[in-house]
């Protein structure tokens, strides 16, 4: 992840996106002007957000996809995802699917227990 000072001409651009969709905040319409800018990915778990990025042709995904991705790239981070789904699984203030964290801690279980076997 990088962190980007937008100019003028960006700024005044979000604030334009922001005019054509109030409901968003000044926030969220920075953040798809600094993804357009730089062929990034939005990551966002707002409904909103994700519809209006998504319909400018924005790739956008969800928390849970970095875990997918954590998991696909890195087998020795396999214990630290469990552990932080299951932080986010008890934590009341974390709105994520339910049923998508418990399928993931099984296939994260899972793999680190064939691991040990292959070891």
């Amino acid at each position: 992840m990088t962190t980007y000072d937008l100019p003028p001409d960006q700024v005044r651009q979000a604030l334009t996106n922001k005019e054509y969709h109030p409901s968003l905040s000044a926030n969220d319409c920075l953040c798809i002007v600094t993804a357009m800018a730089h062929s990034g990915i939005l990551l966002t778990g707002d409904r909103l957000l994700r519809k209006v990025a998504a319909e400018i042709g924005l790739r956008v995904y969800g928390v849970l996809w970095v875990i997918d991705e954590l998991n696909s790239t890195a087998s020795d981070t396999r214990s630290q995802l469990i552990r932080a789904l299951q932080i986010w699984r008890s934590d009341n203030t974390v709105f994520l699917p339910q049923q998508e964290i418990s399928t993931r801690l099984e296939h994260l279980s899972k793999s680190i227990l064939n691991s040990d076997d292959r070891n």
